[in-house]
């Protein structure tokens, strides 16, 4: 009776999509993504390096110790992404020979090149852990300090900016009898001491990355697509949407995270977005973005997968969607197909253009990144024009230029005397570019960041073309004419 009662029928239904603050933008631009912190390791070169490093101290831990996969967390971390995995027994005897487990691992997630670290320092010590012995067990711990008014869901370890490990916890209340559960509290426990605060959701401290549970935020939006637009009882599906997989925690700054969830229309066969939420990671509202076409699901996979640039059949291990150069983005990182293997190459499609012959596939991101930059150039309309970053324009002397080939396109790089930074140009922009000589006078208009940029607009000063020939004169001195041929006898 009290789920009737508080979910069936329009009034409820429109009740429970009103639980998440939801403010749809007016523009579809989603926010710009900060290029310098994009997720390069994927979850499962984490827990494959993560395992590396167990036996890394002499100490042979992985015989007593283990890291469950699914316990890797993505932080930020002085103002750098990490991965976050605790050591837990291996069983129940392993509990009962130790009161504390000896740390955690930290694994870069910007970087696929550092060796993962173990910490096993006193103060990274695990004394409450979940699913330990009695009192031992984390949200048994909790309940017993008197935290026994609402449910306590998604423990997380997360480091603060010292790596000092500490477990958030939040405490949920239903809304709507057994459901909707809101964020009422936040509990901060010292994994180490065992000593617990509690804040309300705003007033967290800045280096906890996420209170709100994925699987609250995606209960929100499941409620939201079904009825914000649609009656309770609507067997066609008109109007309906749903979110696209698992919430992503997306860095577009590396301090302030969001879950970005994708959604789509109710049926089955569609492929393509209808609109991008970015929700809050620390309170209930969430920003629609009205960002329609965005290719989706299976067809992201099977582009990467498919482009003739991956010779080697290279897995793609994890996808992510970001906002660069003014474009929706996915990229994808690419790994050895044999085992969990390590990153071997990243690719980037624009999310709109999902073709295989359309992705930058390269062995780094830099490259990459410039490579989509060019593409983008290449297209030639405004949609797909960087637009991300301050315009600014360029006047100088050439002091070199070179060529090169990068698939199907010629890249030109150019050095500008008085200028710290190497230029790019392609093709594309101007029929100059192949004429252009150390000591010509250039102008352009280019996206300012970083030590290699593109150039939007081009123009060579020194060349002048169009307009009407200049006769040359002929050698009888008369312009535009040839002398007469002497007839031969």
């Amino acid at each position: 009776m009290i789920v009737v009662f508080t979910t069936w029928f329009d009034t409820n239904a429109k009740a429970l999509a009103a639980i998440p603050q939801v403010r749809t933008e007016a523009s579809p631009k989603l926010p710009p993504t900060d290029q310098n912190h994009i997720v390069l390791v994927s979850k499962s070169i984490a827990i494959f390096k993560g395992q590396q490093v167990l036996g890394s101290n002499g100490q042979n831990l992985g015989s007593t110790y283990s890291i469950d996969p699914d316990s890797y967390t993505l932080q930020s971390i002085n103002h750098h992404l990490y991965y976050v995995g605790p050591l837990m027994y291996n069983n129940i005897f392993a509990n009962l020979n130790s009161r504390t487990t000896p740390g955690f691992v930290v694994v870069d997630a910007e970087d696929p090149q550092p060796v993962s670290v173990l910490h096993t320092e006193t103060s990274a010590s695990l004394a409450y852990l979940p699913g330990a012995l009695l009192n031992q067990d984390l949200l048994r711990h909790v309940y017993l300090s008197g935290y026994t008014y609402g449910k306590l869901v998604d423990p997380t370890l997360e480091l603060d900016d010292t790596f000092h490990p500490y477990w958030t916890i939040s405490l949920m209340q239903p809304s709507r009898g057994y459901i909707g559960d809101v964020l009422s509290e936040v509990l901060i426990v010292n994994a180490h001491t065992g000593e617990i605060k509690k804040y309300q959701p705003q007033n967290v401290p800045v280096w906890v990355d996420r209170v709100m549970p994925a699987q609250t935020v995606t209960d929100y939006l499941t409620w939201w697509g079904l009825y914000h637009a649609a009656p309770w009882f609507n067997p066609s599906g008109m109007g309906q949407q749903s979110p696209v997989g698992d919430p992503e925690l997306l860095y577009n700054n590396v301090d302030q995270p969001v879950w970005l969830i994708p959604m789509t229309s109710s049926s089955t066969n569609d492929q393509s977005s209808t609109g991008i939420f970015l929700f809050d990671t620390h309170k209930n509202e969430a920003h629609f973005y009205p960002l329609s076409g965005v290719g989706i699901g299976s067809n992201v996979q099977s582009t990467f997968q498919s482009t003739s640039k991956n010779i080697r059949n290279y897995n793609v291990a994890s996808l992510q969607l970001y906002q660069i150069y003014g474009t929706p983005t996915w990229i994808a990182i690419y790994v050895q197909s044999s085992g969990n293997g390590g990153f071997q190459s990243v690719g980037v499609v624009d999310a709109r253009n999902l073709n295989g012959s359309n992705v930058q596939y390269e062995p780094t991101l830099p490259q990459a990144l410039q490579d989509y930059q060019q593409w983008l150039t290449q297209q030639g309309n405004g949609g797909n024009t960087p637009s991300g970053g301050t315009t600014r324009s360029v006047l100088g002397t050439v002091l070199r230029i070179s060529s090169v080939q990068q698939g199907n396109n010629t890249i030109y790089y150019i050095q500008i005397k008085g200028q710290n930074t190497i230029f790019t140009a392609n093709l594309s922009l101007s029929a100059k570019l192949p004429l252009v000589q150390p000591g010509d006078i250039i102008k352009g208009d280019y996206t300012a960041g970083g030590t290699i940029v593109n150039f939007k607009t081009f123009d060579d000063l020194t060349i002048n073309l169009g307009g009407t020939p200049t006769p040359t004169a002929s050698p009888t001195g008369t312009p535009g004419t040839s002398p007469t041929p002497t007839p031969k006898h």
